[in-house]
């Protein structure tokens, strides 16, 4: 299934289920200790689900 990241950290993934929506999966920005620290997501497993 596709995926992304946008600039604000979301990873959103496509749900084809609910009309070819993207779907917020996870917010990087949630697990972010400082403002400089960010994430690159390099793979999604979908069961489980892990980034």
């Amino acid at each position: 299934t596709p995926c992304y990241v946008d600039s604000e950290g979301y990873v959103r993934m496509l749900n084809r289920g609910l009309g070819n929506t993207w779907t917020p999966v996870c917010n990087t920005r949630e697990h972010c200790k400082g403002k400089s620290d960010h994430y690159w997501v390099i793979g999604v497993h979908e069961n489980p689900q892990q980034l």
